[in-house]
């Protein structure tokens, strides 16, 4: 026979992805020769559902020659015969069947402890997540299903808490980052607006001024050489003390000199640069 572990849940479903139906597989460190279970939640058992039942066993005893255990989980109440047939039928293609309804559910919780499954049960059931929604909250018998449901779904439940409390602050920082999006939008547009503007100059500044350089053609005529640096050599020559620019700039605009210079301050600019 086959082992369990050379099979993943994937290929085990493949005939089987309809109703909702869940297939589990024994965990392999503690119970390898257990056999798979089959769960169903059933509002009402009737020929469709021991139909579907019955088909599910099979679909896993031709793929594999494995007998399940079945377990149904009845909200409401099984209709007409369906008790005999639900026994009758099915045990030959099961190795183990249990029907939770809410009698039978009674019947349990009259024993102490109260078995887990049979709590769980309930909860089913009952189809109350919160036990203060029930019309019977204050129960003993009521509460002891709680409290038993309580303590089997508890297990490692600091680590899940922990998961969702870093996930909800995750979620929150990332929607915070958008609010304030929304809230700066046109300051984010303005912003935009000047980065593109910047790349267009950026562009314009690399591909136009930084040109290979180009011999320059030379003039058909000779340039006039300027008498401005010689006049103004000849007024510091004959200067005595501080030269004062203002009244040379005055006395060469007098005789057509200095077209170029706006004022003295220009004048002397050029002087001491050599631009003259």
């Amino acid at each position: 026979m086959e082992s369990l572990e050379t099979h993943t849940l994937s290929v085990l479903m493949n005939n089987m992805m309809v109703d909702g139906l869940i297939l589990y597989l024994p965990p392999k460190e503690f119970a390898h020769d257990l056999a798979p279970v089959i769960v169903e939640i059933q509002n009402k058992v009737n020929h469709a559902f021991v139909a579907r039942a019955i088909r599910y066993c099979l679909n896993i005893f031709d793929d594999h020659r494995w007998f399940l255990e079945e377990r149904s989980f009845v909200i409401w109440h099984l209709t007409n015969r369906m008790p005999i047939h639900f026994t009758r039928i099915l045990s030959r293609h099961r190795r183990n069947k249990f029907k939770y309804t809410l009698q039978i559910q009674l019947r349990n919780t009259l024993t102490a402890p109260i078995d887990p499954m049979i709590a769980l049960a309930c909860i089913f059931t009952l189809q109350e997540k919160s036990i203060v929604m029930l019309d019977e909250y204050d129960d003993p018998t009521i509460q002891d299903i709680y409290k038993t449901e309580l303590n089997v779904f508890s297990f490692d439940k600091d680590t899940t808490n922990d998961l969702t409390r870093r996930t909800e602050s995750f979620c929150d920082a990332m929607a915070s980052q958008f609010v304030k999006i929304l809230k700066y939008k046109k300051r984010l547009r303005q912003y935009a607006e000047d980065r593109i503007d910047f790349a267009r100059q950026f562009k314009c500044w690399q591909l136009y001024t930084k040109s290979s350089s180009v011999t320059p053609i030379r003039a058909t005529t000779p340039e006039k050489p300027s008498g401005d640096p010689t006049f103004v050599t000849n007024e510091r020559a004959q200067s005595a003390g501080r030269f004062n620019w203002a009244l040379c700039y005055e006395k060469g605009r007098a005789v057509g000199m200095f077209i170029r210079y706006s004022s003295h301050i220009s004048l002397k600019q050029a002087f001491s640069r050599n631009t003259l």
